[in-house]
């Protein structure tokens, strides 16, 4: 079966470090992939989704990764837009993007150190999983 994998993080959280040769890099904070996905499967391809994320703390770290990146020649994203993107991107991960996907791994990012916590199959690490989903409105559970 043909793989259609999406890799998913807040700006600055490392995805294009973590992704190399992966098709498809996203914030994962709109609806824009939907379809894109739909029409994947249609084809026959199965879809993965690997989302880094981490607690509101690793948002800071997101900041300094974005600024530092600026200074080196890379592209300039908004403090608000990173912070704003970080809360929308987990809420549609949690209620849009999971159900889905055929597949899905959450690894959690803290120092550049990813460490899978959850799959579509089981949660690895309950009490970093719930520390993650823990700050989503009551509306997006």
């Amino acid at each position: 079966m043909k793989t259609l994998c999406i890799i998913a993080g807040a700006n600055g959280s490392g995805k294009t470090t973590f992704a190399k040769s992966f098709i498809i890099e996203t914030t994962l904070s709109g609806k824009y992939l939907i379809n894109y996905i739909k029409k994947a499967q249609s084809l026959g391809y199965q879809v993965s989704l690997i989302i880094k994320l981490g607690n509101h703390n690793v948002v800071k770290l997101d900041i300094l990764r974005v600024k530092n990146r600026v200074l080196n020649g890379g592209h300039y994203i908004p403090k608000d837009d990173i912070i704003r993107r970080y809360h929308r991107s987990k809420s549609m991960f949690y209620n849009t993007y999971k159900d889905l996907v055929d597949d899905w791994n959450v690894y959690y990012n803290t120092n550049d150190i990813f460490e899978e916590i959850a799959n579509k199959d089981v949660i690895l690490d309950s009490e970093k999983y719930n520390e993650l989903i823990k700050d989503l409105d009551a509306n997006d559970r």
